[in-house]
């Protein structure tokens, strides 16, 4: 056996980050795609087992998220077609499995992620990566979906699910009812949050400071990739700007508005339901729930849903 028997979340992570448990699978994959194994170093942290072998890195998908593997396959095929992003984005080389683990092989993209250097970052830096989010994005939403059925989603029943997930989760998180009281009334008050008959777009779903890569170039630090596209999806375009309004331009009208006009929306479009819209988004994103919004405001649990929205799209 190459790989260890994982059953729980637990048993994974009192694993990962030793480096000794992975190599064995790490060798093979290398040589069965005639790679040097002696450059192999891992590359914590992440979701998946990732190690770098000196230029290209391999990639590793734990079978606790066997839905991570076929989104990241299919769209790195297609960006592979020479459908470029206005940052680089990795290429795939090889992919397989072994004993049961995908794995693929990508190039290496320079950079750091940005939440490494963000402290150490100027206004003008961060404003930087802020448009280039947006401009990626917007690129991003112009890709062929034709091929990627895989991984759409039935938008309707994607959106009223989670926004049960996000008034269950408050009960869960033992918030003062009031919360869920609050969110369903806010959720109530909405337009529509999708077009009939909008045309779904390819969505990252994950634009994070943890994927945005940067690097310093003449004194100034510019996005120079950006990596794992292991939950994209195909859905609404607004869905989008949930991950970086809480990592990237969290708390910054500044940054928020370089970001959506960056984008390719106008001074006309940034008005309160543009900001309300979001919003939703953000409680119904897949990876983000009221407790958490709260603890990245530093907000108390008597905070009101309103304070949140104006700490994450104050933009006008």
């Amino acid at each position: 056996m190459l790989l260890p028997k994982i059953d729980t979340l637990e048993s994974y992570r009192r694993i990962y980050r030793d480096a000794e448990v992975w190599l064995p699978a790490m060798r093979a994959i290398c040589q069965r795609h005639s790679l040097d194994a002696s450059r192999l170093e891992f590359a914590p942290p992440g979701t998946h087992v990732v190690f770098t072998i000196g230029g290209p890195y391999l990639k590793l998908f734990a079978p606790l998220w066997p839905g991570d593997f076929a989104p990241e396959r299919l769209v790195l095929n297609r960006l592979s077609e020479g459908r470029d992003l206005p940052v680089p984005t990795p290429r795939l080389v090889a992919e397989g499995e072994i004993e049961g683990w995908p794995y693929l092989v990508m190039t290496a993209v320079e950079g750091v992620p940005v939440c490494q250097v963000w402290d150490g970052m100027d206004a003008t830096d961060r404003e930087r990566v802020a448009v280039r989010c947006g401009e990626l994005m917007a690129a991003l939403h112009t890709v062929p979906t034709e091929g990627l059925e895989a991984i759409a989603v039935d938008w309707p029943a994607f959106v009223e699910g989670q926004k049960h997930e996000c008034i269950d989760g408050i009960g869960r998180a033992g918030l003062d009812k009031r919360w869920t009281r609050e969110v369903r009334d806010f959720f109530a008050g909405l337009p529509p949050l999708f077009e009939l008959g909008f045309e779904p777009v390819l969505l990252s779903a994950d634009v994070t400071d943890e994927h945005i890569l940067v690097g310093q170039r003449k004194g100034r630090w510019e996005v120079t990739g950006y990596i794992d596209f292991g939950d994209a999806m195909l859905g609404h375009p607004d869905y989008e700007f949930a991950a970086p309004g809480c990592c990237i331009t969290r708390g910054s009208p500044r940054l928020q508005r370089a970001m959506l006009l960056a984008y390719g929306y106008t001074e006309e479009h940034l008005g309160a339901d543009l900001a309300r819209r979001l919003m939703a988004y953000t409680l119904i994103h897949k990876f983000i729930n009221v407790p958490e919004l709260l603890k990245l405001l530093g907000l108390p649990e008597t905070a009101r849903l309103e304070v949140i929205q104006e700490g994450l799209w104050a933009f006008f």
